[in-house]
């Protein structure tokens, strides 16, 4: 792998790993005596807590790519680089 290959999978795992513990710590937060907590639990978190609200829902759209985050400039070139013919970067 070239190293622009390196850098762009290390920006990935990077901005992946910070939305997913970004989200985990909002669910945490939120169910702070331990239990199980159900997305109906969920409903009202912008009245109570407006930044954890806003935390969890830049995280998980992050996650799922609506809009285009931080991880979809790493996925994007990862995606397209076998249709511009560079194989380059899983050698």
């Amino acid at each position: 792998m070239n190293p622009t290959g390196y850098a762009a999978a290390l920006f990935y795992a990077l901005a992946y790993l910070a939305m997913t513990f970004t989200c985990l710590l909002v669910v945490v937060k939120v169910a702070s005596d331990g239990r199980n907590l159900s997305i109906a639990e969920l409903a009202g978190l912008h009245r109570r807590s407006p930044l954890l609200a806003m935390a969890l829902m830049v995280g998980v759209f992050s996650l799922g790519g609506i809009p285009r985050r931080s991880d979809s400039p790493a996925s994007s070139w990862f995606s397209l680089q076998p249709w511009r013919g560079d194989i380059s970067y899983w050698c």
